[in-house]
């Protein structure tokens, strides 16, 4: 037996405060980190989160015992931008 087909029943939500109100934080903490756009240019920044061995995530983690860490598959990633703070080289 094999799915070939699904049929999803979605209810509109009219009420987007939740979501509105999310959005509006995350600006917050933005603004109070990041110098304002219109008085400091940026080009912007991408940085994908790297990922280690389960051994040399242990070494990182007795080393910095904040690190933040996800699963992924073998590995773990870990938050490149955590790591530019942890390092000193923000």
């Amino acid at each position: 037996m094999f799915i070939t087909a699904v049929i999803f029943a979605l209810k509109k939500v009219k009420d987007a405060t939740p979501l509105k109100q999310a959005v509006a934080d995350i600006v917050a903490i933005r603004k109070t980190k990041l110098p304002d756009p219109a008085q400091t240019g940026t080009a912007g920044s991408f940085f994908k989160n790297p990922t280690v061995t389960e051994k040399k995530y242990l070494e990182l983690k007795e080393k910095y015992p904040e690190l933040i860490s996800f699963p992924a598959g073998e590995l773990v990633k870990l938050a490149a931008g955590q790591l530019i703070e942890l390092t000193g080289l923000k």
